[in-house]
């Protein structure tokens, strides 16, 4: 008895001492549209700033597949992500997570065809129409963007899928009967000759979003948004944003978000 008495007290003293030791770990994570390699090269400096802001622990954990990383975040094994709008979305609606900060800019995508591809309209594109489309796995909010305009499963494009930005022109200029899936940004700066848009969508979408999930408290979500929007922060990921051209993060709006989930219904792990 006296020694269970003593271990109770030890263990309230030490949680009141450092609260931190009580906390469970944090698991930060990335869409995974790079190798797991030059996920963890990219992304550790990024995760440790944060575990010095908040005085968490937070571990990286990098997926390999689309498959991995979204059944992983229906089973809440994350509690920290970067990735798409879309899904920003679906799990603010589903797993009670905060959107905290997100790149400046907006998604939105052309369709690049060869000009002798000789193929006129988005419709073209469908299933048995002999075209490839070149673009990220599904749920890539690119590839999303693109299958919005096509309803019917049966009709959307075939996929030649690619693993990052630097294989979609690549893909493109691989042979006839390709086309490729880019933002818009990456299109106006990249070498035109020889392609034309075939598609240039008017729908936009907040750029990737750093949110948070129930197990981040609110005083570390705090904590890491004015971490990120500060100066010494940019500083502190600069890495990441000059993997992804940009220059800072900036805040994030939940209302921005509202709806964006749509575009996952009839995607595999998203109900």
């Amino acid at each position: 008895m006296f020694k269970t008495a003593v271990g109770l007290l030890i263990l309230l003293i030490t949680s009141l001492i450092n609260p931190v030791l009580a906390q469970e770990k944090l698991v930060f994570s990335v869409a995974p549209t790079q190798s797991v390699f030059d996920t963890r090269e990219l992304f550790t400096p990024l995760v440790k700033y944060l575990s010095g802001v908040t005085g968490r622990e937070i571990a990286l954990k990098a997926s390999n597949s689309y498959q991995s990383y979204v059944s992983r975040m229906r089973n809440e094994r994350y509690d920290i992500l970067l990735d798409g709008s879309h899904l920003t979305s679906w799990r603010m609606k589903r797993k009670q997570h905060v959107p905290l900060v997100r790149f400046p800019g907006t998604v939105q995508i052309v369709v690049v065809m060869g000009k002798e591809s000789g193929i006129s309209r988005l419709e073209d594109l469908g299933h048995g129409r002999g075209v490839r489309v070149c673009t990220f796995d599904s749920p890539n909010i690119q590839t999303m963007s693109l299958l919005n305009h096509f309803p019917n499963p049966l009709q959307q494009p075939t996929i030649k899928r690619v693993k990052d930005e630097s294989e979609l022109e690549k893909c493109l200029r691989q042979g006839p009967g390709r086309v490729a899936v880019f933002k818009r940004e990456l299109w106006e700066r990249m070498d035109q000759t020889g392609l034309k848009v075939l598609f240039s969508s008017k729908e936009s979408y907040p750029e990737m979003t750093l949110s948070a999930g129930p197990r981040v408290d609110q005083k570390s979500r705090d904590l890491i948004r004015k971490a990120l929007l500060s100066s010494e922060g940019q500083l502190a990921v600069i890495a990441v944003l000059d993997h992804y051209r940009k220059e800072k993060f900036i805040a994030a709006n939940a209302k921005n978000y509202q709806g964006l989930d749509q575009l996952l219904i009839g995607v595999w792990g998203f109900e």
